[in-house]
């Protein structure tokens, strides 16, 4: 469907079949979610609102170019420059920092960022995401000290939070 229509229009199972093997099946060739019959109204909505969510940290943000102090992000031309400079970024790294710069203040579980960066529902190894964003956090300079926290939230994600000016111990 994903690859006739052009789209990433989410997909949810919902069907009478309950295997194992089937949800599997499922998941691997692309759905987003599986739910087996029968439904249970708020979990549907539940699971409708999660699958959203996960859409929406995917997609770029309308606007070519964001800037958020002193870090620019240019969509179009794919580049991000920090204080004018623009730090040596691979692919992966430059998806990972745009994913974070466009969710700045909301927390993005480690299937999240597998998704939209690694496009995958796979998981990698986790030493993998934290190599990535330990680049990222140095390469822009993503700290306490310049204005931001990029932080490792335990057994789920990472966050990335602009702080107040009053919170810095030096800008």
């Amino acid at each position: 469907m994903r690859q006739r229509l052009k789209s990433a229009v989410p997909i949810l199972f919902v069907t009478a079949r309950s295997d194992e093997q089937d949800v599997v099946a499922a998941l691997r060739e692309g759905a987003d979610d599986y739910i087996a019959k029968p439904l249970k109204r708020l979990e549907l909505i539940a699971r409708l609102d999660a699958v959203m969510r996960r859409v929406a940290a995917t997609q770029p943000a309308a606007a070519p170019a964001i800037e958020i102090g002193r870090v620019r992000l240019d969509q179009a031309s794919r580049t991000i420059t920090v204080n004018g400079k623009a730090p040596d970024l691979s692919v992966k790294d430059f998806d990972l920092a745009r994913l974070f710069l466009c969710n700045v203040g909301r927390l993005l579980s480690r299937r999240e960022i597998v998704e939209a960066v690694w496009g995958s529902k796979e998981m990698i190894g986790s030493r993998t995401i934290d190599t990535h964003v330990s680049r990222v956090r140095t390469k822009l300079w993503l700290t306490e000290e310049n204005g931001w926290r990029l932080s490792a939230v335990y057994a789920h994600g990472y966050k990335l939070e602009q702080l107040a000016a009053t919170s810095r111990s030096r800008v």
